[in-house]
């Protein structure tokens, strides 16, 4: 398992316009409430954008293995850090992943990558 400090990603694969003090809509800086969330899981739902392309929140939900209520609230941090994008088509809301999102879905998996190599 990748070990890593969550506000460390926030410096170096966020881009410059995206501080880590931005605001989310519930008004806390993101560098509060980032020890709140598991890379782990992002790196879930990053997976199944990626695999799926553009899905709908309970088939992503559904192909990370997360629950509706938990998927909602990372969506909300991922979509503020831009690595998603949340469109409406027709009634439904549906994801994919932006060109920030899918270079930090590469950048996890070659971490993952590396950290198995090195742990044999």
């Amino acid at each position: 398992m990748v070990k890593f400090e969550f506000n460390q990603t926030l410096n170096t694969i966020v881009p410059e316009k995206v501080s880590s003090k931005m605001m989310l809509s519930h008004k806390k800086p993101v560098e509060k409430i980032s020890k709140n969330y598991n890379i782990d899981i992002m790196q879930r739902i990053l997976n199944a954008l990626y695999e799926m392309g553009k899905s709908m929140i309970t088939d992503t939900a559904v192909h990370a293995g997360l629950n509706h209520y938990t998927i909602k609230r990372y969506l909300n941090l991922m979509s503020t850090l831009h690595w998603i994008r949340i469109e409406k088509e027709e009634k439904h809301l549906v994801l994919c992943l932006t060109e920030t999102g899918i270079f930090v879905h590469n950048q996890l998996c070659d971490l993952i990558q590396e950290d198995m190599i090195s742990n044999g």
